[in-house]
Order: C-alpha cells, then structure tokens, then sequence
C-alpha cells in the first residue's frame, strides 16, 4: 500500500494538470482506499470525500458507493455504529440505482455487522441473510462464508445451538475449499464454544484440538514468515550496505580527483605567480637601465656643453 500511495499521488499530479475528473475520481477513491489499509484514517477521509464530490459531478454512483462504504469502514473503526449505519445505507442505495451487486452485498453485510454490535439481531440477521444471498448469486464464496458464519453467530446467541452448528459446519466446507486457514480456526473455536454450551463436551474437547492444532499451523506460518522477513531486510541491509560502501568509495575518488585538481590549481597559480613576477621584475630592472642611460647621457652632454662655455670665455 506504501507503493500503491506513491503511485497514486503521481497519478493525481498528472491528472490535475491535465484536467481529466474521471482519472482524478478514481485517483482519489483508489488513494483513501489505500491510506484505509496503512491506518492513516485522516487522509483516508480526506480523498474519501475528494472522491465523492468529482463523482458525485460525474455521476459515478459506483465508485460514490464505493467511497461510502469505505467511509462507513472508517466510522466503524472509530465505534461511531450509528455513523457507520448512515453511510453504509447510502453506500447501500446508490449500489442499488446501478445494480452493483458487490456493491450491495459488501453494503449489506456491513449493516449487519452494525446489528450484530448493536445488539439488534433480528435486523442484523436479515442484512447478513440478503448479503449472502447475492455473495452467493455472484459467487463470491469467501463473502458468502463469512456473511453466513455471522449468522451462524447469532443463532448461537439466540440458543439455537443445533442451526449454529450445521451453519458452522457447512461454512467449514467452504474454508477447507478455499484454503482459508483464519477461519478455518475461528470456525473450530465456535463450534467448540457452542458444543460445550449444549453440554456435549467430548465434541467441545475435540474441536478445541482441532481449533489448537490449526493455532499452531499458523504460529508456524507466522515463524516462517517472520523469519523470510527478516532474511529478505537482511538481505536488503546488506545491499544497501553495499551500495552505501560503492557510494563512499565514489565519494573518496571525487574527494581525491577534487584534492588532486586544487594541488593541481595551485601549483599552476604558483607557477604563473612566479612567471608574472620574474617577468615584471625583468620589465623593472630593465626600464630602470634604460632611465640610467638616458640620464648619464643627458649629464655627458651638459658636460660636454659646460666645457664648450668654459673653453669659449677663456678665449
């Protein structure tokens, strides 16, 4: 999602200087999406609400309903059920003027989840019931387990304990099938929970195993992950601590080549310091000849002229 954010914010960039709303509706919805999943629910809301306003002018129902229920996210998040209600039913109703039936059935579920937190099992149950419905109709299987596993949740809440079990029971179906081992383990420890509650604990025992041994499968999915993880940011480490150590031994080249060229300045300076003054020195000494000569010669001839007087008055 880090990526998908810097992408994003480049895609928007280009789209608002091109001035092309559609991209722009889709850029925002697709960003607060984003932002929802790294927790960053304030600019979560901020491009939520970006994007139903360009939608909203472009008449995009679907992605407007999209934005709502990511937005009804966020207020369940924030355990503000009775927000969370309003804005999943608009979601809800706009999915519906465009028949979006993923739309409606994430809608839905939702509502029922709000039900269920509300204590109002009757209307949560029927929301959960239509959701899975159409998860059904669309063949969404892992929305239509967890739709029916939740009303399996409230049958158990109900006391009935029986409709529970064969709810569990078939959604297990359906988690083995698709290889979701989360619920896999969510559905054992429900199945134990409500086996004891009937008071058949030799069922509740087993099951509790069978919740343990899926704990454990994933404990060691987590440890192998962790440890790929680590091994993949050692790995980065040890790349960037590589690049970094190219970088320094760039850096000291141009330090030396920069050191070699100011020695190199500097002597060729020097150089042409002493050129200059060995050649004004030159200039002076010789000017200063030609002055001396030109001096000792007017002085010869005053002298020349100053015997020429005396020779004449003593005639």
């Amino acid at each position: 999602y880090d990526s998908a954010v810097i992408y994003l914010l480049d895609m928007i960039r280009i789209s608002e200087k091109v001035e092309d709303e559609e991209e722009l509706g889709k850029g925002y919805l697709n960003l607060g999406i984003s932002y929802y999943e790294t927790f960053d629910f304030d600019n979560a809301k901020t491009f939520l609400e970006k994007s139903i306003i360009i939608n909203e002018k472009l008449g995009n129902s679907r992605y407007m309903s999209i934005a709502y229920n990511n937005l009804g996210n966020l207020a369940y998040d924030e355990e503000d059920l009775d927000g969370a209600f309003r804005i999943y039913k608009k979601s809800l109703e706009l999915s519906e003027t465009t028949g979006d039936m993923i739309g409606m059935s994430n809608a839905l579920v939702n509502l029922g989840n709000i039900g269920e937190e509300k204590n109002t099992y009757r209307s949560g149950y029927e929301y959960y019931k239509k959701g899975k419905d159409i998860k059904e109709e669309i063949g969404d299987l892992h929305g239509f387990m967890l739709a029916y596993k939740n009303m399996g949740l409230i049958h158990e809440r109900w006391g009935d304990y029986r409709t529970a079990l064969d709810i569990y029971d078939s959604c297990l179906v359906i988690s083995e099938k698709i290889d979701n081992i989360y619920t896999t383990r969510e559905l054992y420890f429900n199945m134990s929970k409500t086996y004891e509650l009937l008071g058949d604990y030799r069922n509740a025992f087993i099951y509790q195993g069978l919740h343990d041994a899926v704990e454990d499968s994933i404990y060691n999915i987590r440890k192998a992950e962790a440890i790929a993880d680590y091994r993949l940011k050692y790995e980065k480490e040890k790349d960037q601590a590589q690049i970094l150590a190219l970088k320094n031994e760039a850096l000291e080249r141009d330090l030396m080549l920069k050191k070699r060229t100011i020695q190199s300045n500097i002597y060729l300076f020097v150089g042409l310091g002493i050129i200059l003054i060995v050649l004004f020195a030159f200039l002076y000494f010789r000017q200063k000849a030609v002055k001396n000569r030109i001096i000792a010669e007017q002085k010869i001839r005053q002298l020349e002229e100053e015997k020429k007087v005396l020779a004449a008055k003593a005639l």
